[in-house]
């Protein structure tokens, strides 16, 4: 059976009455210092997007302080959206794309007019391999602003790494019709390349040559572009100039090798040229070597080599090295495969069968294991065991053209911490904004994001829990009140409000304790003396709450929902007889007062009074309809009277419109096991259950079960109605 409730719902408006702190907005922000460039995958400038946003913080400011809000906030929502999308992509560089994701829907929920947010997220969604998604959103922001080459350019990229090449250089070649950006231009030249218009690619080329500084880095992009496409001969000439004005620039020489290596192979290639470029691959990738022993890249091809001149001691050599070097996690991929299947051809040629069949047994073992693991069984790696798949390598390019710099943690360190106190003064004044237009939800939510950037912001916990107080978010706003109580613990404002915030959420003592030392200064106001009464009896200060009730009784004589209040209290401390006077006092005030006829009918159902609980709570329902309580005390009650026709269909209501009733769903399948309906019974004393286990609902459920013929399922309700079932209690020895 229900217990007797107190009801929050007809004092709420009153409470809410309380005196409303003002708002304050925060000076202006120290400008934020510059950070380093970004590493992120879209390579824009962290100084001017400091530089923006902080433009846009100021330019809010003044619009604010010449009352002009809205402006004001539209200027704060874009600075934060440029801060928080360039954080965004700093997690992005590092790799934590749920980080980055969910920083930048923060930016695009700050300023939805904003594109760039949207874009940078489907940039993120596409490194972190969610392909689909990245496509649609970079289609949604081209359907509002079909001019953004940002966003044509991604979708260029994501054609071409679905392998749709025309549709890429379509959009690619629109994109750089829009902006002048080395990116999109070396994409459109890798998209020409795969469509065999090598003179439209070399034109771009021709044209980044001209207008970049001539540097070995330039020269190795170029000649990627030629390897990856199937040039060899074409990417040999870039990478031999690359070698003139850098000799150690890293991997230089490897992708020589590499190139030279290729073109022997090609085969329209004369002997004679062949062997003549297979000496130039060997002396590439040996070099290569030289500079970085660990590459087990360049062993792998120097050992291809090697093969083809039949050089086949040095080519298991080669091989064993690549072997060696492999980490521990690689020893079962791909890569593995291709180098021991080279060193058991080297070891066949040289004789050793026995050797080489063993070799041969641990390739098959790992092509195997790829296999029933789903993976390729080509090489995935670029430069690794089968060769470096062009495929791969043109993926790298088109997300990366350029050659990526390491993530700097200290920039992104410099960029947050200066950043952060931009965004929390943004939101907080934001806050500000929206709390005087008495928008309390949106601005609780701005306060919370403030705090999560800077919160040493003065007057942020004050506002804050104010504006959730007002949104009638209690639990939210109690921790921010708390600490500005500290703070200020004078404040009679903030103190009944954290009164307030602790009643509703049944936190009686709290609320006693906070309230305690100010009864005799609290307004008269209904709904706060409520609180702050029941609050004190209720944590066994019966003496003070007493004092409040009277207090209330004589400024509060002729208003119905007192004399409700002061029943509800009086029934809570089983004062019966005053609670049905007050409650009586309430009805003669207001025939139609919502919850007197409830409570006096639970009051009745107390004292054992069945008929008379049952008119009340029948005449509650008659002033208040469909009031679930009333319907389900009335359900209750008839069973008591053995009149179960008439409490399951008021059973059977409750529960279709309170699904989760548990106690409706135990009365309802108990009086339908009566009833010999034990499949429906079962199936609400079940539900009873797993809403609230109860040892009461487990007995039933077990009876039910017997009927039903479950033996083993009544056993196992039993054990349960064992272990719930309250244990008595054994007096010391």
């Amino acid at each position: 059976m229900m217990p007797l409730r107190i009801s929050r719902g007809t004092f709420l408006a009153a409470a809410l009455a309380i005196a409303m702190p003002a708002f304050a907005a925060q000076k202006p922000a120290k400008r934020a210092k510059s950070a380093a460039r970004s590493t992120a995958p879209t390579p824009r400038s962290a100084m001017a997007k400091t530089d923006t946003a902080q433009q846009h913080f100021d330019s809010a400011q003044t619009y604010q302080l010449a009352g002009d809000f809205d402006r004001a906030a539209k200027q704060y929502r874009r600075a934060i959206a440029i801060g928080l999308d360039h954080l965004g992509n700093l997690r992005a560089a590092r790799q934590d794309y749920p980080g980055a994701e969910q920083l930048l829907q923060q930016a695009m929920a700050a300023d939805p007019d904003d594109p760039d947010p949207a874009v940078d997220l489907a940039i993120t969604e596409l490194y972190s391999g969610d392909m689909p998604k990245a496509e649609t959103d970079a289609k949604t922001v081209l359907q509002k602003n079909p001019d953004h080459f940002r966003a044509r350019a991604l979708l260029g990229k994501i054609d071409f790494l679905q392998g749709n090449h025309q549709a890429a250089a379509d959009e690619l070649h629109a994109a750089l019709g829009l902006a002048t950006d080395f990116d999109i231009a070396y994409s459109l030249a890798l998209a020409d390349l795969e469509l065999k218009k090598t003179s439209l690619a070399i034109v771009l080329f021709d044209e980044m040559k001209n207008s970049l500084p001539e540097t070995a880095q330039l020269h190795v992009l170029i000649g990627r572009a030629f390897l990856a496409t199937g040039y060899p001969q074409l990417a040999t000439r870039e990478f031999e100039h690359a070698t003139t004005l850098g000799p150690k620039y890293p991997h230089v020489h490897f992708y020589l090798g590499l190139a030279s290596l290729l073109s022997a192979r090609a085969p329209d290639v004369p002997r004679g040229e062949s062997q003549l470029e297979l000496a130039e691959a060997e002396k590439s990738l040996q070099e290569a070597i030289r500079l970085q022993p660990q590459d087990l890249r360049a062993f792998f091809y120097l050992g291809q080599c090697y093969t083809s001149e039949q050089q086949w001691a040095k080519a298991a050599d080669a091989y064993r090295s690549v072997i060696k070097l492999t980490p521990p996690a690689q020893q079962m991929d791909a890569a593995m495969a291709g180098a021991v299947e080279g060193l058991a051809e080297a070891l066949r040629k040289l004789g050793k069968n026995e050797e080489a069949a063993a070799e041969s047994a641990k390739a098959q073992r790992i092509r195997a294991t790829l296999q029933n693991d789903g993976a390729s069984a080509a090489g995935s790696d670029t430069g690794k065991a089968n060769g470096d798949s062009n495929q791969q390598e043109l993926h790298s390019m088109m997300l990366r053209p350029g050659d990526s710099k390491p993530y700097d943690a200290r920039a992104e360190a410099a960029y947050t911490k200066s950043v952060s106190l931009l965004l929390g003064q943004a939101y907080h004044n934001l806050g500000v904004i929206d709390a005087r237009a008495s928008r309390y939800t949106q601005a609780a939510e701005e306060f919370s994001q403030a705090a999560k950037w800077e919160p040493s912001i003065p007057n942020l916990d004050r506002n804050w829990g104010v504006s959730a107080f007002r949104a009638q978010k209690y639990d939210e706003a109690a921790g921010p009140l708390e600490r500005q109580l500290r703070r200020t613990p004078n404040d009679l404002s903030i103190r009944e409000m954290l009164g307030l915030c602790y009643y509703m959420g049944d936190k009686f003592a709290e609320s006693a304790e906070t309230l305690r030392s100010v009864l005799g200064q609290l307004p008269d106001n209904a709904g706060l003396l409520y609180a702050a009464g029941v609050s004190l009896v209720r944590s066994g200060d019966a003496k003070n709450g007493a004092r409040v009730f009277s207090r209330m009784l004589e400024k509060n004589q002729n208003v119905p929902a007192v004399h409700l209040m002061l029943g509800q209290a009086y029934a809570q401390e089983q004062n019966y007889p005053e609670a049905l006077a007050e409650f009586a006092r309430a009805l003669e005030l207001d025939p139609h007062i919502a919850e007197a006829h409830y409570y006096s009918g639970m009051v009745a159902l107390k004292q054992g009074k069945l008929d008379t609980s049952a008119d009340q709570f029948q005449q509650e329902l008659s002033v208040n309809p469909g009031y679930i309580p009333a319907e389900y005390q009335l359900g209750y009650v008839r069973l008591q009277m053995r009149e179960a026709d008439a409490a399951i269909p008021l059973l059977q209501d409750v529960v279709s419109r309170q699904p989760n009733h548990s106690d409706a769903h135990y009365e309802l399948g108990k009086a339908l096991l009566e009833q010999g309906k034990v499949k429906d019974a079962i199936q609400d004393l079940e539900t009873s259950i797993r809403l609230h286990p109860t040892d009461y609902g487990y007995y039933q459920l077990s009876v039910a079960y017997r009927r039903e013929g479950r033996a083993n399922d009544a056993d196992q309700a039993m054990v349960m109605y064992q272990k719930f079932r309250p244990k008595p209690h054994l007096p010391r020895q």
